[in-house]
């Protein structure tokens, strides 16, 4: 990686072409539009069904999201338990990479 281009991380649950919303979309477009510039991008993801898309220059990882455990065992997806146990697993990830 040449000096000054950045080591990136984006999370996005769903980044599939046919996913529901722009969100979707718009960090693909990001993703490879950072790439282009030079910087190393890594876009993680954990609902994205079946096969990852190709993004040129851009590392698609599957984000694994454990199952909650306690009193998150029966988090409901989307509700506030959930989204902590996924911000832990994007932490993870982070710092794995």
């Amino acid at each position: 990686m040449p000096e000054g281009n950045l080591n990136l991380c984006l999370a996005c649950r769903d980044i599939q072409p046919n996913a529901a919303g722009g969100l979707s979309r718009a960090m693909r477009d990001l993703a490879q539009a950072l790439a282009r510039e030079g910087d190393a991008v890594h876009l993680l993801t954990n609902r994205s069904e079946g096969p990852l898309p190709d993004l040129d220059g851009v590392s698609v990882i599957p984000l694994f999201v454990p199952p909650g455990s306690g009193r998150f065992s029966h988090a409901a997806l989307d509700s506030a338990p959930q989204n902590l146990m996924h911000a832990a697993a994007v932490y993870r990830e982070v710092r794995r990479i």
